[in-house]
Formats: structure tokens, sequence, C-alpha cells
């Protein structure tokens, strides 16, 4: 009879244990990155792939890792208008995103941008390494819950700190950050400890490279805890699993830019585990966009097509963007005359200015003659601020020198070109000394260069690479930073201009040398 009673208690026990269990959940995870302003015919491409996956998967986790704000005209149109839904709330919501983590591209217009669409949607914003200096607090939600049944899933949102450079002073100045491992060690830890999630996801903006120095690669190598993880930010596919010194295999997936594919993967999740059972990167640039999306956003997208059609002014000739490779070009012009034009009214004005900086990207499309505003947003394709920079003639040597040798690699070029007005200067076909560019005065003379705000903050490696410059070696040296954005600039100084005639100075030529250092 005890014998018996102790079998019947061990059945009630185990039976108890069993209720207690929660089901195992099988999820499915699609992730998005770098859309840089692709929301209308790719978004639709996009909301296609969403809702076939959804039909049979059931009900997706569905995230975004930053860089949407930028890049389109679209989303000029809808950082500047603020008469109706935003375009990325219009996507967002439509397709029910479950967080949004932000890219550096979307503060290149402050902070309102992203409350306003937080605001629009409800969805959360997530980001656990940027602090609000005037409260001390995160500002936005450093991780959000997602439930997917029985499953509890966390998701921790990060931002390379190194990426903030180029975005407005005003709004560098009103944050604090912290760098990616302490944050995530911080974050996982405490998520763990008080959430107890079944998954955690760790979502950050910031690339994945193979390289030993890689932060992403040694948060997953050095931090327990996370199941998954998403990277963003430099524009490769990545599908792959770092081994973590705790022996657990943790999947890391990138995608390309513009909705050319996203990351899909799935897990059984429940019981505070996840099991990951596939991760691929899925393309989608071939599905054909889903038409009741294009119906949602028409009347906007229409309001989008009329906005960017309008003419500014008339120019004489045609611009060819590949003109300044070589050689002084019509494209670089207008840029440099606006830019002097601005700044000799302008702050930097109190300070001397010697000469100017433009970014001329060489994969654009020409134009002329009656120019809309959709041509100039090719030709600055960033919300992009304008910097005076304090630099010797020997270190404008150096940082041209990187520049061009990256235009002038003929594996790898680069597609886009620095050109430099208001300092002689000439570019050799080879390296000689070390140098490719020469510039015919003393070395320690100092220059007063603007420039965009992005190159400014050693946007495109220039300063770190050529000169070893730190952040702070950065900041020492720029003295003035402008509160309106590049293009604005642009586009005020060629408003309404009955006919702009170019006339290229010769400041620069490109010369050949024979042999090389």
């Amino acid at each position: 009879m005890k014998k018996l009673f102790s079998i019947l208690i061990a059945v009630l026990i185990s039976a108890s244990a069993l209720m207690g269990k929660g089901r195992i959940e099988n999820i499915t995870i699609v992730a998005t990155a770098d859309m840089h302003g692709q929301l209308r015919i790719r978004g639709a491409r996009l909301s296609t792939f969403v809702a076939r996956t959804r039909a049979t998967d059931g009900d997706i986790i569905l995230i975004d890792l930053g860089d949407y704000l930028q890049g389109t005209i679209a989303c000029h149109y809808s950082n500047l208008e603020n008469t109706g839904l935003h375009g990325f709330s219009r996507l967002f919501g439509y397709l029910h995103y479950d967080a949004l983590i932000p890219g550096n591209h979307d503060f290149e217009m402050g902070r309102k941008p992203l409350e306003r669409i937080a605001s629009e949607t409800g969805i959360p914003i997530i980001c656990a390494n940027i602090n609000d200096k005037a409260t001390g607090k995160t500002l936005h939600n450093p991780y959000t819950i997602i439930n997917r049944g029985d499953a509890k899933v966390a998701v921790l949102g990060l931002l390379s700190p190194e990426t903030l450079a180029g975005t407005p002073s005003a709004f560098r100045k009103s944050i604090e950050t912290t760098g990616l491992l302490e944050s995530a060690r911080y974050w996982v830890e405490k998520i763990r400890k008080e959430e107890k999630p079944d998954m955690l996801i760790l979502a950050v903006h910031d690339g994945f490279e193979g390289s030993e120095d890689n932060v992403v690669k040694q948060i997953l190598e050095q931090v327990d805890g996370i199941d998954l993880c998403f990277a963003a930010h430099t524009h490769i596919t990545v599908n792959t699993v770092v081994h973590s010194n705790y022996g657990k295999d943790v999947p890391v997936l990138e995608t390309e830019p513009r909705l050319v594919e996203v990351a899909l993967v799935k897990a059984a999740v429940g019981n505070g585990k996840t099991a990951i059972k596939s991760h691929e990167i899925a393309e989608i640039y071939r599905e054909e966009g889903e038409q009741a999306y294009l119906d949602y956003i028409k009347e906007y997208s229409d309001n989008v097509d009329r906005f960017g059609s309008e003419p500014i002014c008339h120019i004489d000739g045609m611009m060819d963007p590949t003109d300044v490779l070589r050689g002084p070009s019509r494209w670089a012009t207008l840029m440099h005359e606006a830019i002097n034009s601005w700044a000799a009214t302008s702050g930097a004005a109190n300070y001397g200015i010697d000469a100017s900086l433009a970014t001329v990207f060489t994969e654009k499309k020409a134009f002329g003659n009656d120019v809309k505003f959709v041509d100039y947003l090719q030709m600055v394709p960033y919300d992009d601020q304008i910097c005076l920079v304090e630099l010797s003639a020997e270190e404008l040597e150096m940082i041209m020198t990187y520049n061009y040798d990256k235009v002038m690699n003929t594996d790898t070029p680069r597609y886009y070109c620095d050109d430099l007005y208001g300092v002689n200067y000439t570019v050799l076909s080879n390296k000689v000394n070390d140098r490719r560019v020469i510039i015919n005065e003393p070395k320690d003379r100092k220059y007063h260069v603007l420039m965009s705000s992005f190159r400014a903050h050693d946007g495109g490696n220039a300063f770190s690479s050529a000169l070893g410059w730190t952040s702070e070696d950065l900041e020492e040296r720029v003295i003035w930073e402008s509160d309106i954005s590049l293009i604005d600039i642009i586009i005020s100084y060629c408003h309404g201009k009955d006919n702009i005639v170019l006339n290229p100075k010769p400041y620069w030529s490109i010369t050949e040398v024979n042999g090389s250092n």
C-alpha cells in the first residue's frame, strides 16, 4: 500500500511538472536592414514576401536594423513634410513590424523623424547604448519583449557609436554613448535575469566581418546568453555561425542594402531554450510588388513624385558626374559655387574660408537644362551638414592621396570622387614618394576647408586611414558646423535662376608619370 501511494505521488508530481512546462513554439523571424528609402516599389516586393511567409509560417517576428530614413526622394519628402503619415510609418505599420533599431543615417535630421515614426505607429524603437544627456536615460527603449504563444522573445537593439560621427553636432552633443561590447554584456545579463526570455536576439547596427577586431564577432564570442544576431551597416551578405567561448553556436546574418534580400531564421522556442532550425538569406528583388500595398501608398507616392519633379532652375548644358574623374567638372563646380556662396554669409566666414571639398557620386545619371529636385538629390543623397575643418597642406595631400588611390583602383574603384577647390594640386597616375596628390605649397600651410559633416567626421575613413586620427582628433579640427543641410544649401543657391552657366576653373589636373615608389 505504501509503495502504491509513493508511485501515485510520483505520477502526480510528474504530471504537475509537465503541466507547468510551456509549449514549444515554431517561430519565424524576418529581418530587414539598410533600406535607404526604398519604401515604394521595393517596399511592395517586401510586402509580397512578408504576406507569403505569414501565410505559411503564421505570426512571424519582423524587425528592421536601421538606415531607412535616407536615400530617396520619398525619404526627403517625408522628413520635410508633416502632413499625413511619414512614408516609413506607412510601410512599417502596414507590414506590422515588431521592432525598429535606428541606424546612423536615421539621425541625419536629428531626433524628430524617428520620434514621429514611433508616435505614428506605436512600434518600439530600441537602442540600449545611446543615452539622453538631459535625462540620463536611454534615448529609446533598450529592448522589447515579443510573445508568440507560450514563447517569450527578447530583442536587444544596439548602434555602433562610431557610426554617429556624421550626424548633426547638436544631436551628438545632446547624447552620450557606451561601447557595443560593454553595453551587450550589461543588457544581456539584465534581460536574462529580469525577463527570463526563451530566446534573446541581438539586433545591432554595425557590420559583421571575419577580422579578429570586429566588435560584433567579439560580442558573440564573449557574451553569454545570445541566441541569434542580426547585423547591418556594411552592406554585405553574411550568413555564418560564431562559436562562443561558452560552447554555443550563434548564427549571425547581414544583408545587402535597399531590399535586395532579407534575413530569414526559423527556430523552436520555449521552456527557456531556443533551437535554431535554419538560417538563410532570402532574395526578394524578383518578387512581384503587392498591389494592395501600392494602392495603400498611392496618394502619398503621387505627392512624392510631384515634389521631386518640381523644376528648380535652368542649367546651361548637361552635367556628367564621370567628368570629375578627368579633371575639374561642371557637376563639382556647381557644388563648390553653392557651398562657398552660402558660407560667405554664414558663421563660417568669421573663421576665414580657404577651400571646399565636394564629393561627386560618379555612378549617378547626367542631368541638365530644366533641373528638378530629384536631380539635385542624386548629387547629395545624404542629409549632411557643412563643416569647416582646419588642415595643413601636407594633411590635405595625404587625405587626397588616400581618396584618389581608391578612385584609381582598377580592381574595386570607389564610386565617388572628392574634388578640392581653392587649392591648386596635381593628381599623379602613379604614386611618387607615397603621394599621389601633390600640393605645391609649404607643407605646414594651414587651410580652412568646407566639407560635408560626413566627410569631416571620417566618413570614408580618409582621416583615420591616411592620418591615423581618432574621433577626438577630428573634433579638435572641426572649427564650425552648419545647422542646415548641404542639399538645402545647393537648392537654395539654384532656386529660381533662369540660366546657370558653369565654367570650371583649372585648379587640378592628372599627370602621367613613369614608375612609382
